[in-house]
């Protein structure tokens, strides 16, 4: 299925990218700073500004607070993003 651990990390960056940039978006249309984000989920705003990145992978638990704070359809990202590993395989 893929021919290196290489593969696998530039499919889970682009994955977390693309997860990263529609959390930036639903910020950005809800007019909220990070700093705002961060602290309603007890968070720092370090790590969530690396999550918008994709700097970092998000627990499943986080990812639904955020998805769920933002108002985004979570399953609906994270099927979209799944595109990166089949456009790859």
């Amino acid at each position: 299925m893929y021919n290196s651990v290489i593969e696998v990390v530039h499919i889970m960056d682009k994955y977390y990218k693309y997860v990263g940039k529609k959390i930036r978006e639903a910020r950005n249309e809800h007019k909220y700073t990070q700093q705002y984000v961060a602290d309603m989920l007890g968070i720092g705003r370090s790590i969530y500004s690396q999550y918008e990145r994709g700097a970092c992978s998000i627990s499943m638990k986080m990812w639904l607070r955020i998805a769920a704070f933002l108002e985004m359809d979570a399953y609906k990202i994270m099927e979209e993003a799944s595109k990166f590993e089949k456009n790859n395989s």
